[in-house]
């Protein structure tokens, strides 16, 4: 019988998936199955780097996301990779590059060249006399091998190599103003707009143009992450804009521009140069403000196909990243409602310590932050109740690789996925019923933990956190009986020490996971923090509970709420007893006279006692109707039973569902291209600054219809070495190979860097 490969990971090395690891010591890497090397090659060999990758998820069954994180490159750079094995095999990666053909820029051509560009012909008229294309004489002159037309001003001090001149920025503008008094303000595509208004195009075609200068033509950078969460997968599912200029990739692509670029609403878009915008599109210009809200709400007329379209996105989301999807984390987050034109019930709004009207959003978050759904509750009953009523139920469908029900008989420790959530869930009956019924395990903070634990039960261990840090951490473990005597059930709780200067404080947590270690557990309560910050990214750089929308609608729901009457009869009870208690504190002062009285003024004292005496007898009947009216009367009734004065209108989901999803999109692939940047990056935060300076940055755009290429040219960053780290980010990019969407044109990224010289 042959020995099996122990999964031994070496000394240093980076583990995989168990069996297989690599290591990375700056100059070479080197690939181990257990403690067996399978390759090495330098650090600088991307392609072998590449090889590899494929290598991993082809014939080793390593997850695609696993790869990309592990390695941080985008999950599109992996994708591409296993596409050229899978077509060519380990020799695609090793292809020598591409010779070039025969010279057409022959010594006669360029001497050709060279007279007639002296005589003061253009470009043009020179490439169409001596037969060659207007791009060699370009190439050429840019390369200083040819002069430039005497009659040709020049329009630009630098110039990048091997990229033709195109429109300025000045020149567009006053294109846009002439056409203003035409169609519109930079409708310059007049047959197709005409076209459109005839009913004869179905949607404008996506077509780009050279230019220059265009602002904010860095979040170009964002489409390969876009694309990689699902931006243009799933369009489909959402119907057919009707016959128009616009179709629903422009508008889709636009939304997520404008997350991306943080115009939080689509009034905001007034403000921005509609032709500039319009170039980063494909067109002439993006819709105009009601024909874009126009579009939205077309879209979100069908609430069935919008939650389709969501649903399918969380779920792939969860699919290609099951390692994350095995712990999810919960939270409620109220949106709060200013407007008038529905009563919504107060809730508590912990941000602001007040009782606000509003609606109460249940968020599903990776350790990560990565958002993957949310639930809205207008009418909330807690924590609890979405859990087991809509949540739970969702993820025991959408959650990957969950073990079958054989290997849950097994093993009866295993857990099927972990939730995790704050106080508001601490209670042993769910946890339970969690546990018994789906094998889920819950972490949470323990409620009124009790007395501290002797500091001698602690021990220092290794934690890794979230965001790949390791700390040390004191933790200690019981295994403690959680509830009642009928409800409970034993559940490990464990502390955590934390020691400061004004004294010492432990972290109460309880689990039903009864399998993965204290080091490991811990940490993953603790990142509980990063959904947190996820809410408040959210609200200051998306707008998150910004109202897309005022309409409300009238919603079917049998929830329990407060019975108004009820709580009405319960006040009056609290008056009256208030009432008695003051009744009876005079009876009590008017006693404490009695010593002091003489016999003339005790004839009056006798008649204010009786008086009090009536009264608190009057009070106690009052109180005992009222107490017997509020038995009869049920605390909770459904929400559709409430009186009509009592009930209220929702605030209309489905165009917000809409314009929420796209935002996590837009999240989710800014989440990716900082994630390229962290390790140059001192910090997390460092890493997402540098990520959206480069979507406010200028660039330039070259399309190559013969290359089928779109080159898009950034102009550099303020300081060299932000300038190496976005050059790193727009090679991972490249390597993504993304197209267009609505085109054939590869994305190609660059930036202008030194070797630009002067015309």
């Amino acid at each position: 019988m042959k020995q099996g490969i122990l999964p031994l990971v070496a000394p240093g090395a980076s583990d995989i998936d168990g069996l297989y690891s690599v290591f990375n010591d700056g100059r070479t890497v080197t690939w181990f199955c257990g403690a067996h090397p399978m390759r090495v090659h330098p650090a600088s060999d991307h392609a072998s780097q590449r090889s590899m990758l494929a290598f991993m998820n082809v014939h080793c069954g390593v997850k695609q996301g696993r790869l990309a994180k592990l390695f941080r490159v985008h999950p599109n750079t992996v994708l591409a990779a296993v596409g050229r094995y899978r077509q060519k095999g380990d020799a695609g990666f090793f292809e020598p590059t591409a010779v070039r053909g025969p010279a057409v820029m022959t010594p006669e051509v360029m001497a050709e060249c060279r007279r007639l560009l002296n005589e003061g012909r253009s470009r043009a008229e020179v490439a169409e006399a001596v037969g060659v294309g207007k791009y060699n004489i370009d190439k050429a002159i840019q390369k200083g091998k040819l002069p430039e037309s005497s009659s040709v001003v020049k329009r630009r001090s630098v110039v990048v190599p091997d990229a033709p001149l195109g429109s300025t920025s000045s020149e567009r503008a006053a294109a846009d103003v002439a056409a203003a008094s035409e169609l519109g303000m930079a409708c310059t595509r007049v047959e197709e707009r005409v076209m459109a208004a005839c009913g004869l195009l179905g949607e404008a075609s996506t077509r780009f143009e050279t230019c220059c200068d265009v602002p904010h033509g860095g979040v170009l950078c964002a489409l390969p992450a876009l694309g990689g969460n699902g931006l243009f997968e799933h369009l489909g599912k959402l119907g057919k804009l009707p016959d128009g200029y616009y179709g629903l990739v422009h508008v889709f692509v636009l939304l997520a521009f404008m997350a991306l670029l943080r115009v939080k609403t689509v009034e905001a878009l007034r403000r921005d140069a509609p032709g500039e915008m319009g170039k980063l599109v494909g067109l002439d210009r993006i819709p105009e403000v009601r024909c874009l809200r126009a579009k939205v709400g077309f879209l979100a007329r069908d609430a069935v196909a919008v939650g389709i379209w969501a649903n399918t996105l969380s779920r792939e989301w969860m699919q290609n990243d099951p390692d994350l999807a095995g712990t999810l984390y919960v939270d409620g987050h109220v949106r709060v409602y200013h407007g008038s034109k529905t009563n919504l019930p107060r809730r508590y709004v912990a941000r602001q310590r007040l009782c606000l009207r509003g609606v109460t959003d249940y968020w599903v978050n990776d350790r990560e932050g990565n958002p993957f759904f949310y639930i809205d509750r207008p009418v909330d009953d807690g924590l609890l109740s979405v859990l087991r009523s809509e949540i739970v139920p969702r993820l025991l469908v959408d959650v990957p690789c969950r073990p079958s029900a054989a290997e849950l008989a097994a093993d009866p420790l295993r857990l099927c996925f972990r939730l995790v959530f704050d106080r508001a869930g601490c209670s042993p009956v769910f946890i339970k019923e969690m546990w018994q019924e789906h094998r889920i395990a819950c972490l949470t903070y323990k409620k009124s933990p009790g007395d501290d634990w002797p500091e001698e039960e602690f021990h220092t261990v290794e934690a890794r956190l979230a965001n790949g840090e390791t700390i040390a951490m004191e933790l200690a473990e019981r295994g403690v009986w959680f509830g009642n005597d009928r409800d409970g059930f034993w559940c490990r709780e464990f502390r955590r020490l934390r020691r400061g200067k004004h004294g010492n404080h432990q972290t109460a947590i309880m689990g039903s996971d009864y399998h993965s270690p204290a080091h490991e557990i811990a940490p993953a309560m603790f990142a509980r923090w990063g959904q947190e910050n996820f809410f408040r990214y959210m609200l200051q750089e998306f707008g998150l509970d910004l109202m897309p929308e005022h309409d409300t609608e009238v919603f079917p729901c049998s929830i329990p709420v407060p019975n108004p009457a009820w709580k009405a009869l319960d006040a009056e009870c609290r008056s009256l007893r208030g009432k008695i208690a003051a009744v009876k504190a005079k009876l009590g002062n008017k006693a404490l006279e009695l010593d002091d009285l003489e016999p003339g003024p005790m004839e009056a004292w006798i008649e204010k006692q009786d008086a009090l005496f009536i009264d608190a007898a009057d009070l106690e009947q009052k109180l005992n109707t009222a107490r017997s009216s509020r038995r009869a009367l049920p605390t909770h009734v459904p929400f559709d039973q409430l009186p009509p004065e009592y009930q209220f209108e929702r605030l209309a989901p489905t165009r917000k569902l809409l314009l929420d999803t796209v935002r996590l999109i837009a999240y989710r692939a800014e989440t990716a291209l900082a994630n390229l940047a962290r390790p140059a990056m001192a910090t997390p935060e460092e890493a997402r600054a540098i990520v959206k300076a480069i979507f406010q940055t200028t660039a330039d755009l070259h399309p190559d219809p013969n290359r089928r290429t779109l080159r898009v040219l950034l102009h550099p960053l303020a300081e060299p070495r932000l300038n190496r780290t976005v050059e790193a980010i727009l090679g991972h990019l490249n390597d993504a190979e993304f197209t267009y969407p609505g085109t054939d044109l590869r994305m190609v990224y660059e930036l202008i860097s030194a070797d630009a010289h002067a015309q």
